[in-house]
């Protein structure tokens, strides 16, 4: 066996045994794939590494970072951008897996070593239960978990308010759109003026607008309308295993849209043979969209951020664009700027 580590840049073509790798995982999650990684990491100060564990050209194992550098610091994180789910993907037809994890991270960490890398983080897939193993051997200094909500479309059932949402297909129609400029604007304003009504962060309309063109093979725009008005609408990602319930926004004036909503999308992913529904995570536990996302017979998954430090820890902290002290947390410097400092960034 080998371990191959490959840099890719943003306008390099990319390898078709990598993505096919990726895509025929059954835990991988949209996020994983470079494509996302490339489209989620427009900087320029940015590089995509990929370390690959090969045996007669066959890929047993890899993991993909983004190297973050400036003056200041140098950072290898697999936090791809927003949505931060990512971390190794092993081979399920290899029986010894731990094997191949313990070997790329070992790549992993020299590598940091040898690149004078100082912080380095791997974000854990909340599908995997390989949680121990990777904290064993990477042994971080820094830890955050964080949690998304995943159903099992297999398992899926809307049991409140069935009447009410039946009765709203004589009232609402549904429509699933292909990423164009019009589906575009018509999404990104309506979701706009929802989110700032509320207060809530919003992606930049261009960065927003970049992610869905580069994924435009695994990205839909679902809308509900009244009489050709936007009434609901879901933006989602998805490959051939799971989807993401990526970003929503509904109006709330007719009672059970976003439940209908939900019903459709559900409906379009299954015959996809999608086999599961992402609903990402809340701000906290059980408040109101936990509470909302539980009804759907979800099911609570834990995925860690764990930072491994290669300088003291008191020079980490002196390095201030790289430490909140209002949160008392550890951030990625500048890049996540860029994003909005979306709460995927921060490392406890």
């Amino acid at each position: 066996m080998i371990i191959e580590i490959n840099e890719i840049n943003h306008k390099d073509k990319i390898p078709d045994d990598l993505e096919k790798f990726i895509e025929n995982n059954d835990n991988s999650f949209i996020q994983h794939s470079i494509c996302w990684s490339k489209s989620t990491t427009c900087l320029s100060k940015e590089k995509l590494i990929v370390f690959e564990l090969k045996e007669k050209n066959k890929i047993l194992g890899l993991i993909i970072f983004n190297l973050l550098f400036d003056d200041n610091i140098k950072v290898m994180t697999s936090i791809s951008g927003p949505a931060s789910i990512g971390g190794p993907i092993i081979s399920s037809e290899n029986n010894n897996q731990n094997t191949i994890l313990n070997l790329l991270l070992n790549s992993v960490i020299k590598f940091c070593k040898k690149e004078c890398v100082e912080v380095c983080t791997i974000v854990t897939n909340p599908l995997d239960s390989n949680i121990m193993e990777i904290m064993t051997n990477f042994k971080p200094e820094l830890t955050f978990r964080n949690f998304t909500q995943i159903t099992n479309l297999k398992n899926f059932e809307i049991k409140n308010n069935i009447a009410v949402i039946n009765n709203l297909e004589n009232k609402l129609s549904f429509h699933e759109n292909y990423v164009n400029e019009s589906s575009f604007n018509e999404f990104y304003e309506f979701y706009k003026i929802i989110y700032l009504k509320k207060n809530y962060k919003i992606f930049e309309k261009e960065y927003l607008k970049k992610i869905c063109f580069d994924m435009r093979n695994n990205c839909r725009f679902f809308f509900v309308k009244k009489n050709y008005e936007i009434k609901g609408t879901l933006l989602s990602f998805f490959n051939k295993n799971i989807a993401e319930y990526f970003l929503s926004a509904c109006t709330n004036e007719i009672r059970c849209t976003n439940e209908f909503l939900i019903k459709k999308i559900t409906n379009v992913f299954k015959e996809k043979n999608i086999k599961y529904l992402n609903f990402q995570s809340s701000t906290n536990f059980n408040d109101g969209v936990f509470n909302f996302k539980k009804k759907f017979n979800t099911e609570l998954k834990y995925y860690f951020f764990l930072s491994k430090i290669f300088i003291k820890k008191d020079e980490l902290i002196k390095k201030n664009v790289f430490y909140s002290n209002v949160s008392n947390r550890f951030i990625i410097p500048y890049a996540f700027n860029y994003y909005h400092n979306y709460n995927v960034s921060y490392i406890k």
